[in-house]
């Protein structure tokens, strides 16, 4: 099934919620939700400030909207409530990051954060805040937030302050486009395969594979000690131990050009995969330790760019 209102339409970003619905945003069509059991489709979320969404956060009952004219929209769903920010910058949303009792927004250029009501610029300590693009936050427990740019990474702290920055080695290698923990280290997706991040030092991840040296738009670790990572152009690759399993177009995957992955949450053995062409719902069998079930799904077959639990 599919909804018949965003045909020929692209999807911009994607998220999968604690009651196992498949939250979905169109490009001029507003935000859609779909139960992954039941197959039902609803209309939601049409007001707002923008055509074009640009990045999706959502956290129990609350959804973030992300806009390209720096403009952002929490809707609180239980309260059925909905609020507008203005981010006083004319800059693409890239990502959203909620952090106790603050919310950062990664802008095109720039990092922006909301506290008590008001809004105010990441920077140093010299208040340089004109930096590369923002395209992943990761959350620290001690309650800092790193962020994953285009030159590498930031640490910033729970004042508003960058206080160091770690390149990454090359010119593709310091895109960070994923960040996600694995086991006991942070591993790193850049434009051209996997790093680790272990304390303060960077070093390999200890596979070797032609398949590994693509851009990583997306990173998760299964219960079975499987890493599956979305892939710019290879699908999606399986990591356990040294062994690298393939999944792409001809194993039945939607397309090949993977923008991010997520788990289910009703059942941590299942993954969501968003691609150019829609969305793939793919099922790790722990006995036979690789893929037991791949399933496309038709109600999306258009182009997803951003996918979030």
């Amino acid at each position: 099934p599919f909804i018949p209102e965003i045909v020929n339409c692209k999807i911009s970003a994607c998220l999968v919620d604690k009651e196992n619905n498949v939250w979905f945003t169109s490009l001029g069509k507003g935000v859609f939700m779909q139960n992954s059991a039941s197959l039902v489709n609803r209309v939601l979320l049409t007001e707002l400030p923008d055509p074009t969404i640009t990045s999706l956060f959502g956290h129990g009952d609350s959804l973030w909207l992300g806009f390209q004219q720096g403009k952002a929209v929490l809707y609180e769903l239980g309260k059925q409530k909905r609020t507008l920010f203005d981010l006083g910058v004319d800059r693409q949303i890239t990502a959203i990051q909620p952090l106790k009792s603050v919310v950062y927004f990664g802008l095109d250029k720039g990092i922006r954060y909301l506290k008590k009501g008001s809004f105010f610029n990441v920077a140093d300590r010299r208040q340089r805040t004109d930096f590369t693009s923002i395209k992943c936050f990761f959350p620290r427990a001690d309650g800092t937030l790193i962020a994953g740019t285009h030159a590498g990474l930031l640490n910033i702290n729970d004042q508003g302050l960058y206080e160091d920055v770690l390149k990454l080695p090359g010119d593709s290698f310091s895109r960070c486009y994923s960040i996600s923990r694995v086991r006991d280290n942070l591993w790193i997706g850049t434009g051209t395969g996997l790093r680790a991040l272990s304390g303060t030092r960077l070093k390999n991840v200890d596979v070797e594979s032609p398949l590994l040296e693509v851009r990583m738009n997306g990173i998760v670790e299964l219960p079975s000690n499987w890493v599956a990572i979305a892939t710019q152009g290879y699908g999606v690759l399986l990591l356990k131990g040294r062994r690298v399993v393939q999944i792409g177009e001809e194993h039945g995957l939607v397309g090949d050009i993977c923008n991010a992955i997520c788990k289910d949450s009703q059942d941590p053995n299942v993954l969501w995969i968003s691609t150019t062409q829609g969305i793939s719902r793919l099922r790790i069998d722990r006995s036979e330790e690789h893929t037991s079930e791949l399933q496309s799904h038709s109600f999306i077959s258009y182009a997803v760019f951003c996918l979030k639990k």
